[in-house]
């Protein structure tokens, strides 16, 4: 008569031994990077007001290359470019 307890009874105890601590541990890790990522955000987006990054970023004009007024058609191939304004 107990014979077909016993399946029902090893599932229950794996489920309470090995599952269940498995998915707290689980749900610990990721909540707690979730609450950790979430809170650096805030302190780094502070930081940046109180040093008044915002207005710094948005007057910044990158300069990246002059202006030559020309247009160099791509062709595909290196050698069709002038290594004369590098160096």
């Amino acid at each position: 008569m107990i014979d077909w307890v016993y399946p029902f009874l090893w599932e229950a105890a794996q489920v309470a031994a090995i599952d269940v601590p498995a998915h707290i541990g689980y749900e610990f890790v990721g909540g707690g990077l979730m609450w950790l990522w979430e809170n650096l955000a805030e302190e780094v987006k502070d930081m940046a007001i109180a040093e008044g990054i915002a207005s710094k970023h948005d007057a910044h004009v990158p300069n990246i290359v002059e202006d030559e007024g020309g247009i160099v058609e791509d062709t595909g191939n290196v050698g069709d470019i002038s290594d004369e304004n590098f160096g």
